[in-house]
C-alpha cells in the first residue's frame, strides 16, 4: 500500500434540482430582458389605429404606459437590470464558480421584490389602461370584436385586465418557491 497516495473521499452529490433550477432562471431572464426591452421600444412608439382586439389591448397597454412613463419605464428598467444581474448569476451556479451561490440568492430575492412590485404597477395601471382600452377602440379601423364567452367590450377588458393581473402573482409564487429552494442549507453549501 502506498502511504503518499491521497485518501479517496466521496465528494457529496449536488442536491436535485441544482442544474435544473439555475438553467430555468437563466432562461427565464434572458426572456423577461427581452420583454423589458421590447416595452421600452414600445413605449416611445407612434401608434396607428389598431384593426382588431388585440392591436386595442395593445394600444392600451403603450398608451398607458406613456401616460404613466416614469412608473412604467422604471419597472421595465428595473426588470432589464435584474434579469440581466439574474442571468449572470444562474450562468454562475451552472458553471459552478466559487461562491456562485449568494449572488444567485440575491438576485432571486430581487426577483420576487420586483415581482412584488409589479403586481403594485398593474393595479396601478389598470384605470389609464381601461380610458386607453376604449378610446383605441373608438378608434379603431372595423368593429372591434369581444373575447368569446364575454359578451361585451366591457366584460374583455375586465378578462384582460385579471389575465394581465394574475400573470405576475404567478410568476412571483414561482419566484418564491425557487427563493426557498436556494435558501434550502444543502443548496447553500454546495453552491456557496
Amino acid at each position: 500500500m502506498d502511504s503518499d497516495a491521497p485518501p479517496e473521499t466521496d465528494s457529496p452529490a449536488p442536491p436535485r434540482g441544482l442544474r435544473a433550477a439555475p438553467t430555468f432562471t437563466g432562461l427565464a431572464a434572458m426572456f423577461s430582458a427581452q420583454v423589458a426591452q421590447a416595452s421600452l421600444s414600445a413605449y416611445r412608439r407612434v401608434l396607428d389605429p389598431p384593426h382588431d382586439l388585440n392591436g386595442v389591448w395593445a394600444q392600451a397597454v403603450i398608451r398607458a404606459a406613456q401616460e404613466q412613463r416614469q412608473v412604467a419605464v422604471a419597472r421595465e428598467l428595473a426588470a432589464l437590470l435584474l434579469a440581466i444581474l439574474l442571468f449572470i448569476a444562474s450562468a454562475r451556479v451552472v458553471l459552478r464558480a466559487p461562491g456562485a451561490g449568494w449572488l444567485w440568492r440575491q438576485a432571486l430575492v430581487a426577483q420576487l421584490l420586483l415581482a412584488g412590485s409589479t403586481v403594485w404597477v398593474e393595479r396601478f395601471m389598470a384605470p389609464a389602461r381601461r380610458r386607453a382600452f376604449f378610446e383605441a377602440a373608438r378608434v379603431a379601423v372595423g368593429p372591434v370584436q369581444p373575447l368569446s364567452g364575454t359578451g361585451s367590450l366591457e366584460e374583455t377588458l375586465r378578462a384582460l385586465l385579471a389575465f394581465s393581473g394574475a400573470v405576475p402573482v404567478i410568476w412571483a409564487a414561482v419566484v418564491a418557491l425557487l427563493v426557498a429552494y436556494a435558501f434550502r442549507p444543502r443548496v447553500r453549501a454546495f453552491t456557496g
